[in-house]
């Protein structure tokens, strides 16, 4: 979708003040410092600022990492930030990256929702993108007949 240029510099500076006012409040190891971290990144993302964007989401790891310890494969915003991470080097065409980023994505999901969970099956899409992209049609067939089949088992839930 379209985005607008002044808005998402408005978002990103208001997102910058923010974290600073929540970093001297809760200290740099909270989740939500972590959580506006990403945000950043999404923003920076959608302005086209991919290296930058890359840059914000590894941080928001580094910081989520430290905060929830043993936890960290079962946070539902670590999913959202490997989503983030995967899309960012997507774009900067760097395949391998992307498919680590993903697949990490996926295992946070998997540990929270189990395997046939709608959250899931959007990594696989997401997994037989990146695929394609790299031009590895067989694993991208894969992801994409997992992504199906779950998405098919959840319609059948309802």
């Amino acid at each position: 979708y379209k985005t607008d240029p002044a808005q998402l510099k408005t978002a990103d500076a208001l997102l910058e003040m923010s974290k600073n006012e929540m970093i001297s409040l809760l200290g740099k190891e909270h989740f939500d410092v972590a959580r506006l971290i990403r945000e950043q990144a999404e923003v920076r993302f959608w302005m086209g600022n991919y290296v930058e964007a890359r840059e914000l989401t590894q941080e928001s790891i580094n910081q989520q990492r430290k905060i929830y310890g043993n936890l960290f494969y079962h946070k539902p915003p670590v999913a959202a930030t490997f989503l983030l991470q995967g899309d960012t080097f997507l774009k900067l065409q760097k395949w391998n990256q992307a498919i680590t980023a993903y697949e990490e994505a996926l295992k946070v999901n998997q540990n929270i929702y189990g395997e046939d969970h709608r959250y899931v099956a959007r990594v696989y899409r997401k997994l037989a993108e990146v695929h394609r992209a790299a031009h590895q049609d067989a694993l991208a067939d894969h992801m994409e007949t997992k992504a199906l089949e779950i998405e098919k088992a959840g319609e059948k839930k309802f």
